[in-house]
């Protein structure tokens, strides 16, 4: 068998693989087979939540070109699951989610539902969530604790909410390289947005006005301040940002000193890979080492440097 595949110039280790996976394809096709499996992989006491959920998503990966059958399976493994004596109280079962089949339930409730959330609920459900989204918006987010004054949920309401006042900015894109630049873009903004905030409702007011998304991703973004006839560069952190000890306030427009009507002017980062300001909230120490409108549960006077805009 080898010396033919040779002959034919095809790799033996990829014909045997192949075959592996076959094999391994007609197992999980077998009932009693992938029950019994699945049972012993959940008495494994190592056997991490993790680890479940990447085996119900690569069953279902496998299976949902038969959903029959994966329904089948999900049914007598969920029989199981209710006859285990921890699920006592029906109450209390499919809370936790930390089973493989309570995995499983939740792709094959995906799967089920995606005609129907594709065809019939689909743009009522986006439109719901583009009027939250833009209720939320006309109050004050903190940009670290993701906390908002106006919220649905009361874990994330915002309780020391400063005054606030609503601003509206004329933006300018930059067309071309000769320093030409659009007719302005009305946007709505708050004077305690940070400057993060900032580009999220420019490109959010982009995409509405005009029906598609800029062709500069937020990260390569670059906004400036008019003043004076000269563009200010607007910084999430910069040397006028308020420090205690370790701890950095995020620049807002209040703190730029952005004025209700200015000029803002979107560019395109240079070096977008090198700039510092493309993975400040990759850091994972981010939540700790700045803060925008509270910090946890502390109350301090912040330490501002006195601020030149030229």
């Amino acid at each position: 068998m080898t010396s033919c595949i040779k002959d034919i110039g095809q790799d033996a280790v990829k014909v045997q693989l192949d075959e592996s996976c076959q094999a391994l394809s007609r197992l999980i096709r077998d009932q009693v087979f992938l029950t019994s499996f699945v049972h012993a992989l959940e008495e494994q006491k190592n056997f991490n939540v993790k680890e479940k959920c990447a085996v119900a998503s690569l069953l279902t990966v496998s299976l949902h070109g038969d959903l029959p059958y994966l329904t089948q399976v999900m049914e007598e493994l969920l029989r199981a699951l209710m006859d285990q004596p921890s699920n006592s109280q029906p109450k209390l079962m499919l809370r936790r989610t930390e089973s493989i089949v309570e995995k499983l339930l939740t792709n094959w409730m995906s799967i089920c539902l995606y005609g129907f959330l594709r065809e019939s609920v689909g743009q009522p459900l986006f439109l719901l969530v583009c009027a939250l989204t833009q209720q939320m918006s006309k109050g004050p987010v903190d940009s670290v604790t993701e906390k908002a004054l106006y919220t649905l949920n009361e874990d994330w309401l915002l309780w020391q909410a400063q005054d606030f006042s609503p601003m509206r900015l004329q933006v300018l894109f930059a067309v071309g390289t000769d320093g030409e630049v659009s007719e302005p873009l009305e946007v709505s903004a708050l004077d305690c947005d940070t400057v993060e905030q900032v580009k999220e409702k420019i490109l959010m007011a982009f995409l509405t006005k005009f029906g598609f998304p800029y062709n500069t991703p937020l990260q390569q973004m670059h906004i400036e301040y008019e003043k004076d006839g000269r563009f200010v560069p607007l910084n999430e952190v910069d040397a006028s940002s308020g420090v205690l000890g370790e701890v950095t306030m995020l620049n807002t427009l209040k703190h730029y000193k952005v004025p209700d009507g200015a000029s803002i002017k979107v560019l395109s980062k240079t070096h977008p890979i090198l700039s510092p300001q493309s993975s400040l909230k990759d850091d994972q120490n981010y939540s700790t080492k700045y803060f925008h409108l509270v910090s946890g549960n502390m109350t301090f006077e912040l330490n501002v440097p006195d601020m030149h805009l030229i």
